[in-house]
Protein backbone atom coordinates (compact mmCIF):
# COMPACT_ATOMS: atom_id res chain seq x y z
CA UNK A 1 0.00 0.00 0.00
CA UNK A 2 1.00 3.51 -0.40
CA UNK A 3 0.28 6.49 2.60
CA UNK A 4 -1.80 8.59 0.43
CA UNK A 5 -1.98 11.27 3.01
CA UNK A 6 1.69 11.81 2.66
CA UNK A 7 2.27 15.70 2.04
CA UNK A 8 5.09 14.57 -1.05
CA UNK A 9 2.56 12.00 -2.26
CA UNK A 10 -1.16 13.28 -1.59
CA UNK A 11 -1.29 15.15 -5.04
CA UNK A 12 0.32 12.19 -6.99
CA UNK A 13 -2.33 9.78 -5.95
CA UNK A 14 -4.54 8.31 -8.79
CA UNK A 15 -8.59 9.68 -8.70
CA UNK A 16 -11.41 7.47 -9.61
CA UNK A 17 -12.59 7.84 -12.55
CA UNK A 18 -16.42 8.88 -13.20
CA UNK A 19 -17.48 5.85 -15.33
CA UNK A 20 -16.32 3.43 -12.54
CA UNK A 21 -17.88 5.26 -9.31
CA UNK A 22 -21.60 4.28 -10.06
CA UNK A 23 -20.85 0.73 -11.08
CA UNK A 24 -21.00 -1.78 -8.56
CA UNK A 25 -19.00 -4.48 -10.16
CA UNK A 26 -16.08 -2.84 -10.69
CA UNK A 27 -12.30 -2.44 -9.92
CA UNK A 28 -12.65 -0.09 -8.03
CA UNK A 29 -15.00 -2.67 -5.56
CA UNK A 30 -11.61 -3.36 -3.64
CA UNK A 31 -11.05 -0.02 -3.23
CA UNK A 32 -11.47 2.34 0.04
CA UNK A 33 -12.87 5.16 -1.85
CA UNK A 34 -16.11 4.96 -3.68
CA UNK A 35 -17.21 8.18 -5.35
CA UNK A 36 -16.05 9.86 -8.25
CA UNK A 37 -12.98 11.54 -8.18
CA UNK A 38 -12.14 10.33 -4.79
CA UNK A 39 -8.46 8.95 -3.79
CA UNK A 40 -8.08 5.75 -6.02
CA UNK A 41 -6.71 2.88 -3.75
CA UNK A 42 -7.21 -0.67 -4.75
CA UNK A 43 -7.00 -3.19 -1.70
CA UNK A 44 -6.56 -6.75 -2.65
CA UNK A 45 -6.02 -8.11 0.89
CA UNK A 46 -9.11 -6.78 2.89
CA UNK A 47 -9.64 -5.87 6.13
CA UNK A 48 -6.93 -7.07 8.57
CA UNK A 49 -5.77 -5.79 12.01
CA UNK A 50 -2.44 -6.04 14.05
CA UNK A 51 -2.41 -7.91 17.06
CA UNK A 52 -2.89 -3.99 18.86
CA UNK A 53 -6.16 -4.29 17.14
CA UNK A 54 -5.67 -1.86 14.18
CA UNK A 55 -6.64 -1.27 11.15
CA UNK A 56 -4.57 -1.03 8.09
CA UNK A 57 -7.31 -1.95 5.34
CA UNK A 58 -6.61 0.25 2.43
CA UNK A 59 -3.66 1.67 4.66
CA UNK A 60 0.02 0.93 3.95
CA UNK A 61 1.01 -1.16 6.96
CA UNK A 62 4.56 -1.75 6.57
CA UNK A 63 6.11 1.74 5.17
CA UNK A 64 7.62 -0.65 1.90
CA UNK A 65 5.07 0.95 -0.54
CA UNK A 66 5.18 4.17 0.45
CA UNK A 67 8.67 4.38 0.17
CA UNK A 68 9.05 2.93 -3.15
CA UNK A 69 6.32 5.25 -4.03
CA UNK A 70 8.24 8.45 -3.41
CA UNK A 71 11.28 7.14 -5.31
CA UNK A 72 9.15 7.10 -8.55
CA UNK A 73 6.95 10.20 -8.28
CA UNK A 74 7.79 12.27 -5.09
CA UNK A 75 6.28 15.84 -5.91
CA UNK A 76 8.52 19.10 -6.54
CA UNK A 77 6.82 21.15 -4.34
CA UNK A 78 9.64 22.56 -2.05
CA UNK A 79 9.62 19.81 0.60
CA UNK A 80 10.75 16.68 1.28
CA UNK A 81 12.29 14.78 -1.16
CA UNK A 82 11.61 14.92 -5.48
CA UNK A 83 11.27 11.59 -7.26
CA UNK A 84 12.49 11.13 -10.70
CA UNK A 85 9.18 11.22 -12.30
CA UNK A 86 7.42 14.07 -9.83
CA UNK A 87 4.09 14.35 -12.43
CA UNK A 88 3.14 10.78 -12.34
CA UNK A 89 -0.07 9.50 -11.26
CA UNK A 90 -0.03 6.78 -8.76
CA UNK A 91 -2.21 4.20 -8.15
CA UNK A 92 -1.53 2.35 -4.98
CA UNK A 93 -2.64 -0.86 -5.16
CA UNK A 94 -2.05 -3.30 -1.86
CA UNK A 95 -1.21 -6.73 -2.32
CA UNK A 96 1.08 -7.72 0.81
CA UNK A 97 -0.10 -7.85 4.64
CA UNK A 98 1.01 -5.63 7.08
CA UNK A 99 3.61 -6.84 8.36
CA UNK A 100 5.38 -7.31 4.78
CA UNK A 101 4.31 -10.40 3.88
CA UNK A 102 2.26 -11.88 0.98
CA UNK A 103 0.29 -14.79 -1.50
CA UNK A 104 0.47 -15.30 -5.34
CA UNK A 105 -3.23 -14.87 -5.53
CA UNK A 106 -3.77 -11.39 -3.97
CA UNK A 107 -0.35 -10.53 -6.01
CA UNK A 108 -1.45 -11.37 -9.74
CA UNK A 109 -5.05 -10.01 -8.51
CA UNK A 110 -3.12 -6.75 -7.63
CA UNK A 111 -1.23 -7.04 -11.43
CA UNK A 112 -4.57 -7.91 -13.66
CA UNK A 113 -6.41 -4.81 -11.79
CA UNK A 114 -3.27 -2.20 -11.84
CA UNK A 115 -3.48 -3.09 -15.57
CA UNK A 116 -7.46 -3.04 -16.27
CA UNK A 117 -7.23 0.29 -14.67
CA UNK A 118 -5.10 1.46 -17.18
CA UNK A 119 -1.61 1.42 -15.98
CA UNK A 120 1.41 2.02 -18.03
CA UNK A 121 4.32 1.07 -15.53
CA UNK A 122 3.88 -1.37 -12.60
CA UNK A 123 6.26 -1.29 -10.32
CA UNK A 124 6.88 -4.86 -7.96
CA UNK A 125 9.37 -4.63 -5.61
CA UNK A 126 8.58 -7.74 -4.46
CA UNK A 127 9.93 -11.75 -5.25
CA UNK A 128 11.41 -15.21 -4.24
CA UNK A 129 13.22 -17.62 -5.65
CA UNK A 130 10.24 -20.26 -7.20
CA UNK A 131 8.21 -19.99 -10.17
CA UNK A 132 4.24 -19.09 -9.86
CA UNK A 133 2.09 -20.21 -12.71
CA UNK A 134 -0.71 -17.70 -11.07
CA UNK A 135 2.13 -14.47 -11.52
CA UNK A 136 3.27 -15.64 -15.07
CA UNK A 137 -0.21 -15.70 -16.06
CA UNK A 138 -1.01 -12.07 -14.62
CA UNK A 139 2.16 -10.36 -16.03
CA UNK A 140 1.26 -11.97 -19.61
CA UNK A 141 -2.23 -10.29 -19.34
CA UNK A 142 -0.34 -7.07 -18.06
CA UNK A 143 1.78 -7.40 -21.56
CA UNK A 144 -1.36 -7.54 -23.71
CA UNK A 145 -2.46 -4.66 -21.91
CA UNK A 146 0.53 -2.67 -22.90
CA UNK A 147 1.87 -2.33 -19.54
CA UNK A 148 5.61 -2.31 -18.98
CA UNK A 149 6.71 -4.12 -16.04
CA UNK A 150 9.43 -3.04 -13.84
CA UNK A 151 10.84 -5.93 -10.93
CA UNK A 152 13.12 -6.10 -8.58
CA UNK A 153 15.49 -8.98 -8.96
CA UNK A 154 15.72 -9.85 -5.57
CA UNK A 155 17.87 -9.35 -2.76
CA UNK A 156 19.26 -12.60 -2.27
CA UNK A 157 23.03 -12.35 -1.89
CA UNK A 158 24.68 -14.11 -4.64
CA UNK A 159 21.38 -16.05 -6.07
CA UNK A 160 19.72 -15.92 -9.37
CA UNK A 161 16.90 -13.22 -10.18
CA UNK A 162 13.97 -14.24 -7.94
CA UNK A 163 11.06 -14.81 -9.87
CA UNK A 164 8.49 -13.13 -11.14
CA UNK A 165 11.53 -10.82 -11.79
CA UNK A 166 12.97 -13.94 -13.93
CA UNK A 167 10.21 -14.27 -16.53
CA UNK A 168 10.76 -13.05 -19.87
CA UNK A 169 9.24 -9.89 -20.95
CA UNK A 170 9.80 -7.83 -17.89
CA UNK A 171 12.79 -5.45 -16.84
CA UNK A 172 15.09 -7.18 -13.87
CA UNK A 173 16.41 -4.59 -11.62
CA UNK A 174 19.52 -5.40 -9.64
CA UNK A 175 21.23 -2.39 -7.79
CA UNK A 176 24.37 -0.72 -7.32
CA UNK A 177 25.98 0.47 -4.19
CA UNK A 178 25.44 4.38 -5.06
CA UNK A 179 28.23 4.86 -1.92
CA UNK A 180 30.48 7.58 -3.38
CA UNK A 181 33.77 5.96 -2.68
CA UNK A 182 32.36 3.22 -5.31
CA UNK A 183 29.03 3.95 -7.08
CA UNK A 184 29.14 1.32 -9.80
CA UNK A 185 30.00 -1.30 -7.24
CA UNK A 186 27.47 -4.65 -7.19
CA UNK A 187 26.04 -4.97 -3.48
CA UNK A 188 26.39 -8.39 -2.43
CA UNK A 189 22.81 -8.54 -1.92
CA UNK A 190 21.59 -7.96 -5.49
CA UNK A 191 20.87 -11.12 -7.66
CA UNK A 192 22.46 -12.00 -11.09
CA UNK A 193 21.66 -14.13 -13.61
CA UNK A 194 20.78 -13.90 -17.43
CA UNK A 195 17.21 -12.19 -16.71
CA UNK A 196 18.98 -9.00 -15.37
CA UNK A 197 17.94 -6.08 -17.60
CA UNK A 198 19.47 -2.93 -15.41
CA UNK A 199 21.18 -1.67 -12.62
CA UNK A 200 20.38 1.63 -10.57
CA UNK A 201 21.19 2.76 -6.86
CA UNK A 202 19.89 0.61 -4.12
CA UNK A 203 22.25 1.18 -1.49
CA UNK A 204 25.25 -0.27 0.06
CA UNK A 205 23.61 -2.99 2.24
CA UNK A 206 20.04 -4.20 2.74
CA UNK A 207 19.32 -2.51 5.89
CA UNK A 208 16.17 -2.22 8.46
CA UNK A 209 14.31 1.38 8.26
CA UNK A 210 16.60 4.05 9.66
CA UNK A 211 15.76 7.65 10.80
CA UNK A 212 17.90 10.19 9.21
CA UNK A 213 18.82 12.14 12.63
CA UNK A 214 22.49 10.76 11.61
CA UNK A 215 23.66 12.04 7.88
CA UNK A 216 26.25 8.98 7.44
CA UNK A 217 23.32 6.57 6.46
CA UNK A 218 22.03 8.55 3.90
CA UNK A 219 25.25 7.40 2.01
CA UNK A 220 24.12 3.59 2.35
CA UNK A 221 20.70 3.89 1.28
CA UNK A 222 17.58 5.66 -0.76
CA UNK A 223 16.12 8.27 1.29
CA UNK A 224 12.21 8.60 0.51
CA UNK A 225 9.17 9.04 2.06
CA UNK A 226 7.72 7.02 4.72
CA UNK A 227 4.32 6.40 6.27
CA UNK A 228 3.73 9.72 8.34
CA UNK A 229 2.31 7.89 11.55
CA UNK A 230 5.65 5.89 11.44
CA UNK A 231 8.08 6.29 14.52
CA UNK A 232 11.56 6.60 14.49
CA UNK A 233 14.65 6.64 16.99
CA UNK A 234 12.89 7.80 20.23
CA UNK A 235 9.50 7.04 18.95
CA UNK A 236 9.61 10.32 16.83
CA UNK A 237 7.12 10.86 14.00
CA UNK A 238 9.22 9.61 10.40
CA UNK A 239 7.90 10.77 7.37
CA UNK A 240 10.99 9.72 5.70
CA UNK A 241 13.89 7.68 5.94
CA UNK A 242 16.73 5.56 4.71
CA UNK A 243 16.09 2.19 3.28
CA UNK A 244 18.01 -0.32 0.94
CA UNK A 245 17.76 -3.04 -1.83
CA UNK A 246 16.65 -4.06 -5.50
CA UNK A 247 13.19 -2.74 -3.72
CA UNK A 248 14.84 0.83 -3.86
CA UNK A 249 16.66 0.44 -7.32
CA UNK A 250 13.56 -0.52 -8.88
CA UNK A 251 11.31 2.26 -8.24
CA UNK A 252 14.19 4.09 -9.96
CA UNK A 253 14.08 2.53 -13.33
CA UNK A 254 10.14 2.40 -12.90
CA UNK A 255 10.12 6.36 -12.84
CA UNK A 256 12.47 6.60 -15.64
CA UNK A 257 10.15 4.17 -17.80
CA UNK A 258 7.34 6.80 -17.10
CA UNK A 259 9.39 9.48 -18.19
CA UNK A 260 9.99 7.65 -21.71
CA UNK A 261 6.29 6.94 -21.88
CA UNK A 262 5.37 10.56 -21.33
CA UNK A 263 8.02 11.87 -23.79
CA UNK A 264 6.62 9.73 -26.21
CA UNK A 265 2.78 10.75 -25.50
CA UNK A 266 4.01 14.70 -25.53
CA UNK A 267 5.07 13.80 -29.50
CA UNK A 268 2.04 12.07 -30.29
CA UNK A 269 2.97 8.53 -29.78
CA UNK A 270 3.15 5.37 -28.13
CA UNK A 271 5.47 3.02 -26.32
CA UNK A 272 4.37 -0.75 -26.06
CA UNK A 273 6.56 -2.42 -23.20
CA UNK A 274 9.35 -3.70 -25.46
CA UNK A 275 10.40 -0.57 -26.85
CA UNK A 276 10.56 0.94 -23.37
CA UNK A 277 12.26 -2.23 -22.26
CA UNK A 278 14.78 -1.89 -25.64
CA UNK A 279 14.82 1.69 -24.74
CA UNK A 280 16.25 1.55 -21.23
CA UNK A 281 18.73 -1.01 -22.10
CA UNK A 282 20.28 0.46 -25.38
CA UNK A 283 21.07 3.37 -23.26
CA UNK A 284 22.38 1.79 -20.10
CA UNK A 285 25.71 2.72 -18.93
CA UNK A 286 28.04 -0.46 -19.59
CA UNK A 287 30.15 -1.28 -16.30
CA UNK A 288 32.18 -3.35 -17.69
CA UNK A 289 34.17 -4.70 -21.11
CA UNK A 290 31.19 -6.63 -22.13
CA UNK A 291 27.89 -5.34 -23.29
CA UNK A 292 26.17 -7.80 -20.60
CA UNK A 293 27.01 -9.69 -17.55
CA UNK A 294 25.17 -11.60 -15.07
CA UNK A 295 25.91 -9.06 -12.54
CA UNK A 296 25.00 -5.73 -13.84
CA UNK A 297 22.76 -7.19 -16.79
CA UNK A 298 22.86 -4.32 -19.72
CA UNK A 299 24.32 -1.76 -17.66
CA UNK A 300 23.52 1.14 -15.20
CA UNK A 301 19.99 3.45 -16.05
CA UNK A 302 20.84 6.94 -17.64
CA UNK A 303 17.86 8.89 -17.69
CA UNK A 304 18.30 11.95 -19.75
CA UNK A 305 20.10 9.57 -22.68
CA UNK A 306 16.92 7.44 -22.78
CA UNK A 307 14.90 10.27 -22.94
CA UNK A 308 16.88 11.98 -26.20
CA UNK A 309 17.14 8.32 -27.73
CA UNK A 310 14.01 9.14 -30.02
CA UNK A 311 15.73 8.05 -33.66
CA UNK A 312 13.66 5.26 -35.12
CA UNK A 313 17.35 3.89 -36.08
CA UNK A 314 18.70 3.77 -32.40
CA UNK A 315 21.48 6.44 -33.19
CA UNK A 316 22.02 8.25 -30.25
CA UNK A 317 21.55 12.17 -30.69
Amino acid sequence: GVDISHPDLVDRIARVPADLASRSASLHEHSTSKGAGNPWVIDEIGTETTFGGTSYTGLDGNGHGTHCAGLVGASDDGQGIIGVAPGVTILPVKTMRYDGSGDDVPIARGLVDAADAGADVINFSVGGPEPSQILADALAHAYRKGVTVVIAAGNGFGNEVYYPAAYDGVIAVGATSGVPANPWAIPSYSNHGRSLALVAPGGEGVQDRRSTADPSLEARGLLSTLPTRSVGLGNKPLSYGVESGTSMATPLVSGVAALVIAEAKARGESHDPWTVRTRLIATAKPLGEAPFDSSWGYGFIRPALALNWSNRAGALP
